[in-house]
């Protein structure tokens, strides 16, 4: 993706990254197989994208700001959604539908104070050396899901290197 990010602001960026080709799946599947946290990537992009450079210390700082938000909202809203999704017994399906829609409007919700929460609070250095806004995404994703706890093993570099190419153009 192209173009001022810190102009459109951290939730119009993740709208706009998450709706290109490959994105939405990529970052999906990161999160459902790996664990990753789909803020914390769309974060790495957006300050990327900016040539901002998240280093250890910047990385840690916003997995602190984000996770209480994480575990307290973005997470139950989730688990609900997702138990909705098959339909319940005994419940009108129609009903269901709708009420998990409203289930997922609130979850986008929370997951959009979350991601202004860590622009609020954005760490990271201008990278003047950074030319690659791939590979600094990358970079800048592995040190957030390294300081959430997450293997940044070859499976997930992977996942990384082909989430860049579908999303920085």
């Amino acid at each position: 993706m192209t173009g001022a990010p810190s102009a459109l602001g951290p939730w119009a960026f993740a709208l706009g990254l998450y709706e290109r080709p490959g994105v939405a799946d990529r970052c999906l599947h990161l999160q459902d197989t790996h664990g990753a946290d789909v803020l914390l990537v769309l974060h790495g992009f957006w300050r990327a994208v900016d040539g901002i450079a998240i280093d250890e210390a910047g990385a840690a700082a916003a997995v602190a700001r984000v996770r209480p938000w994480r575990e307290a909202a973005i997470r139950p809203l989730r688990a609900v959604r997702r138990s909705l999704k098959p339909g319940v017994a005994g419940i009108e399906s129609e009903r269901a539908a709708a009420f998990r829609e409203r289930v997922k409007a609130l979850e986008l919700e929370a997951e959009r104070i979350g991601l202004e929460a860590l622009a609020e609070d954005s760490p990271g250095r201008p990278d003047d050396a950074a030319t690659d806004a791939r590979a600094l995404a990358v970079a800048n994703v592995s040190a957030l899901l390294h300081a959430d706890g997450v293997a940044v093993d070859a499976a997930v570099a992977d996942a990384l290197a082909g989430l860049a190419r579908a999303a920085v153009t």
